[in-house]
């Protein structure tokens, strides 16, 4: 089924627009899920309340990009549910150190709305500048939080050369940022 008819589904309330999306987009969004939380049982738990924040969200969004759309719902809820699990102690998750790596970089908690709209604006031009590879690279590691191994395997890259990818794309992010006035 075409996304555009899924998204008609939730328009109507139609329940079967549920469906049709664990059908889709099921698999996709546990991996999604599984790579930030690391636990099968987090991950589907995850994945369930993407379906929610979905149904919920749909109307009044129309989402352009479903697929997108639900992932940046489920890497949310991921997300939320690693802080939470590791609320008490740090360490472990795959996410978590991909979140490390990247917290010298990018700026902390903002509370100017504009600010955090323009580092963000930075970034997207960041990435969207990148070449193919360093592109893949940089998004398989924070966007999907795979681990160097499983991104060096992914891309056919040694683990040393995927490190050092990632250590330079963060070093051209920050000064980006830096000459943008961000940091």
């Amino acid at each position: 089924m075409e996304d555009k008819s899924i998204v008609e589904l939730f328009f109507q309330r139609d329940e079967e627009a549920l469906n049709r999306t664990a059908e889709k987009y099921g698999a996709y969004l546990k991996k999604t899920a599984y790579s930030i939380v690391g636990d099968k049982r987090d991950a589907e738990e995850c994945v369930n309340d993407t379906y929610l924040s979905a149904w919920n969200s749909i109307p009044p969004h129309r989402p352009q990009v479903l697929q997108t759309y639900l992932c940046k719902l489920c890497r949310n809820h991921a997300l939320m549910r690693l802080r939470y699990n590791n609320a008490e102690k740090r360490g472990g998750g795959k996410a978590v150190l991909a979140l490390d790596e990247i917290a010298g970089v990018i700026p902390g908690e903002t509370e100017d709305a504009g600010e955090c709209e323009a580092i963000k604006k930075c970034v997207r031009e960041f990435v969207g500048e990148l070449d193919a590879d360093g592109k893949t690279v940089f998004l398989q590691r924070y966007f999907n939080f795979y681990d160097v191994k499983t991104i060096a395997k992914n891309t056919g890259f040694t683990q040393s050369k995927v490190k050092m990818m990632l250590k330079r794309s963060r070093d051209r992010l920050k000064n980006k940022l830096e000459s943008e006035g961000l940091m």
